[in-house]
């Protein structure tokens, strides 16, 4: 018993010193404000279409999609021309379309593809990267009807509903 009696007077008389012979058990703790204070604003990726927009054969001769008949075979073209405007630093984004919805079966047997130049961004496929400000992007949408289709006889595509999006990476 007097052992027992005598190990807890050494353990409270150790407690004792680590606590600071008696004060109060804290941590220390501070609170610093930036100075200044400062605010950040998102920034803001928009497109612009121009009304330079047109369709043509691969040959390069223009069309008029309300009276043109695709067959078997034949390709055409929609280029036009983005206005892109650019608040953010070192925004990137990818091109892409809406797809081209119609009547028949003829919108499943047609390909797409989607290409684009730019002399202020730069482009990787359909990846661009933007500097901030007003960037000008050239697109081009390749609609192939091919050869070997059998089928798509008097269907339709519905062209004018075409749309261009720029989705930005993360």
């Amino acid at each position: 018993m007097k052992t027992l009696l005598s190990g807890a007077i050494v353990c409270a008389t150790g407690l004792v010193l680590l606590l600071g012979g008696g004060s109060t058990f804290a941590l220390w703790n501070d609170t610093e404000t930036v100075v200044p204070a400062k605010t950040i604003t998102a920034g803001d990726l928009s497109v612009i279409p121009n009304a330079d927009g047109v369709w043509r054969e691969s040959d390069g001769t223009l069309i008029d999609p309300i009276t043109y008949r695709i067959v078997p075979g034949s390709t055409i073209e929609f280029t036009r021309t983005l206005t892109v405007s650019v608040v953010g630093d070192g925004l990137q984004a990818v091109l892409g379309h809406s797809s081209l919805t119609g009547t028949g079966i003829l919108a499943p047997l047609v390909t797409t593809n989607l290409s684009a130049t730019s002399p202020s961004a730069v482009v990787d496929g359909s990846t661009l990267r933007f500097n901030a400000g007003t960037a000008t992007v050239d697109v081009k949408l390749t609609v192939h009807f091919p050869a070997s289709a059998t089928a798509g006889q008097r269907g339709t595509l519905d062209l004018g509903q075409v749309t261009f999006t720029l989705t930005q990476l993360v």
